[in-house]
Parts: structure tokens; C-alpha cells; sequence
């Protein structure tokens, strides 16, 4: 892997026998993660069982990831070459370069021995820029989402929103869960403008750079590229969609959390499938999955009741129950219609009854219920209470 020698913590990580090949280094650094960074991947309930019970992740071709732009060369840098005798062209050292000196501008070719001048290195490359295909269909990558706080528009975009899931980990963990083969490089992606921004010319593709409307996705990569490996491996050009990698689910995933738009008992279901597989992974609900906590919150004093509300002809259902804190039974009446999205002359669909009136009625309290209010006990709040005299 390029770069696992200067990174201490990959070396730590990597697990013993795992092979690590040599690779050629990019024309420029990859920005590495630290080994805390957090790491998600959104998924739909089908790619979570299989990552499960097949113990592999899936590292997609680049030329089938749906962007006609992953791994091309940017606009810049296409017109920089294909005009360049409006620029100058220059030996430097060991490469050849045009120069834009009105714009700053510069692209840099690495020579080869055999070449004798600046035009026929640059004629060398044009080939691999200009048709980056054959390379790319050897090109492999597997993409996480790199931050702390799971993101709305992920969940949308590439979980499937109502039976989806994310996994969470750690770039620590995710290096340390192959169990055969480390993959090639790993890095953050950047995000440019591919009008205004040249990218550095390589043997490996632009695999860590995106345009900048998909800033959103924070992207880090892992990447698989055989034709970058020293000696370069040659297997057939082309092989399926992808490529698998064994890993060992159960310390690669840090925690499953289920989409805030899914019903509830899907959490329940990937329970128990990480339960029977003895996996011992984490496994909760979305954190976006709450309400805000000003939502039907009121502020009583004054000794206020408990009161029990739940729309007629649904109390058989316990989880229809709702628990008002309020000093009074109209304002019970008020906040159960909000829950419920009630207009106000519906008053009729709800029951409301005090604590000793629904024990009286029903014998016990509901096993199942929810809170709708916050209690305060505050006299300073007295004027805030429009119950209140």
C-alpha cells in the first residue's frame, strides 16, 4: 500500500499475514485519515447481509460507479495539453511541462529515458489522459462517507431511505478488518472545479478527486489498482463489476444504525441477524429519529396532574397511549390534538383521563406509553402558563 510505511498507525493496524503489495506513489500525496476518523456507509438491508454473511466488501469498478467524470482528467487540463502551443513548453529536471503564466497554471509530465524532448514526453502521456478507459477498468474502489454526525442527504441518496442502514467505524478499524490483502491506497477525496483546477499527471488516475457538487459526500476512499503494483500484475483486463476483499465484519463495524425513516421494526430485525450470527455489533435507531425538544413541550408549575390520552377506538393498542404533564385537563386536551394533528373541533375523537381516573377505568397503567412534555417546577415560570391565574 502507498503510504503504509509513513504511516505509523497503518502498520499498527494491519493485521498480521495480511499481504501488503508495493504500488507506484501517486504524482501527488493522498491525504490519508487519521486513525480515529469515523467512517460511514450507507447501504440498503440486502448489501448489510451480504457484507455479513459473505465477511467481503465490494470494491466497484470505476468505470461502473455512474459519474462519466470518476477518474477523468479535469476540463483544465485537457485544454492545457490540447492548446498547449499557446504555452510554453519546457524541460525541468526530469519533466517536461506547459506553463500557463498568464493563468499560473502548469501541467508536469515525468520523462522517460528514451524520450528526447518536451513534445515527445508530453505526446507519451497523451494516450493515458485522453483515454484513461483501460486503466480504469482495472481501477477499484470501495467509498466511505468521512465525518462525525451521519448526514440526512446520505441516508436519501444511498440508503434507500425506509429500509436502510449505515454502518459506522473508524479509518483504524477499516484498514484493520482485511484479513488477506490490504488494498492499494486510501485517502480523502478532494473536490474541485474541473474548470479552473489542473490535476497532477500520473500513472493512477484521478481516483481521489470529484467535482465539487459532491462536496456533500466527504468521500474517503479505499482503492484496488493492479496496474499500479510493482511488478505490475497482469491478469485479464477486465474482471466482472468488481472485486471482493475478505474482512472480518464483526471488528470492522463499530455500530449499525438503522434509517430515521424506516418503520419501527426493522431495528428488531437487524438485531436479531447480528444476534444470530454472534457478532456482538451495536445496533440502533437513527439519532435523526427524535423530536425536537421544544415539540409539545409546556411549561406548568403549580402542582400539575398527570393525564393519560389516547384517540377513541384505539385503546385496545397500548402503544397509542400518550403521558401529558399539564395543570389542567384542557390543556391535556390541547397538547394530545397536537400530537395527533387533531384540528380543534376533534376534541370528541380523544379520551383524556387523570391518573386515578385511568386507573379506575383500566385497573393498571399501560405497559407501553410516550411522553409528549417536559415537567418544570419553577414559580418564576407562573407568567408563562396561561393556566395560571
Amino acid at each position: 500500500m502507498w503510504g503504509y510505511e509513513e504511516s505509523q498507525w497503518i502498520k499498527s493496524a494491519t493485521r498480521r499475514r495480511v499481504i501488503i503489495r508495493r504500488v507506484k506513489a501517486p504524482a501527488e500525496c493522498v491525504d490519508i485519515p487519521d486513525e480515529i476518523a469515523e467512517l460511514w456507509r450507507y447501504m440498503d438491508l440486502a448489501k448489510l447481509l451480504s457484507l455479513l454473511q459473505n465477511k467481503s466488501l465490494f470494491f466497484s469498478r470505476m468505470d461502473k460507479l455512474g459519474d462519466q467524470f470518476e477518474g477523468q482528467w479535469s476540463d483544465l487540463t485537457i485544454r492545457l495539453l490540447r492548446k498547449r502551443e499557446h504555452y510554453w513548453v519546457e524541460d525541468e529536471a526530469d519533466h517536461a511541462v506547459i506553463v500557463d503564466k498568464r493563468g499560473g497554471h502548469r501541467l508536469t509530465f515525468p520523462k522517460d529515458d528514451e524520450d528526447r524532448s518536451p513534445e515527445q514526453t508530453i505526446r507519451r502521456w497523451q494516450d493515458l489522459i485522453y483515454r484513461p478507459e483501460s486503466v480504469l477498468r482495472r481501477t477499484y474502489v470501495n467509498c466511505w462517507y468521512g465525518a462525525k454526525d451521519e448526514s440526512a442527504a446520505m441516508w436519501k441518496l444511498f440508503a434507500g431511505e425506509k429500509y436502510g442502514i449505515a454502518i459506522r467505524t473508524t479509518a483504524r478499524r477499516f484498514l484493520g478488518s482485511f484479513e488477506d490483502h490490504l488494498p492499494d491506497y486510501f485517502g480523502k477525496v478532494k473536490y474541485i472545479s474541473y474548470d479552473e483546477c489542473t490535476m497532477p499527471i500520473s500513472t493512477l488516475p484521478p481516483v481521489f478527486y470529484k467535482r465539487s457538487a459532491f462536496s456533500h459526500e466527504h468521500e474517503v476512499r479505499a482503492v484496488i489498482a493492479p496496474k499500479q503494483r510493482e511488478p505490475e500484475e497482469t491478469e485479464q483486463d477486465t474482471i466482472g463489476s468488481g472485486v471482493n476483499y475478505r474482512v472480518d465484519p464483526g471488528y470492522l463495524i463499530e455500530e449499525i444504525i438503522v434509517s430515521p425513516y424506516s418503520p419501527g421494526w426493522l431495528t428488531d430485525v437487524v438485531e436479531g441477524i447480528v444476534k444470530n450470527l454472534n457478532l456482538g455489533i451495536k445496533v440502533r435507531k437513527s439519532a435523526l429519529d427524535r423530536e425536537p425538544s421544544g415539540k409539545g413541550t409546556y411549561l406548568t408549575v403549580n402542582n400539575p396532574n398527570v393525564y393519560f390520552a389516547s384517540l377513541l377506538g384505539d385503546c385496545s393498542t397500548t402503544s397509542t397511549y400518550i403521558r401529558i404533564c399539564s395543570n389542567s385537563r384542557q390543556k391535556a386536551f390541547v397538547i394530545a390534538r397536537e400530537e395527533w394533528g387533531l384540528e380543534e373541533q376533534d376534541t370528541n375523537s380523544l379520551d383524556v383521563w387523570t391518573h386515578e381516573e385511568f386507573l379506575k377505568d383500566h385497573g393498571c397503567l399501560p405497559e407501553q406509553l410516550r411522553d409528549v412534555t417536559n415537567r418544570f417546577n419553577n414559580a418564576n415560570l407562573d407568567s408563562m402558563d396561561p393556566d395560571i391565574p
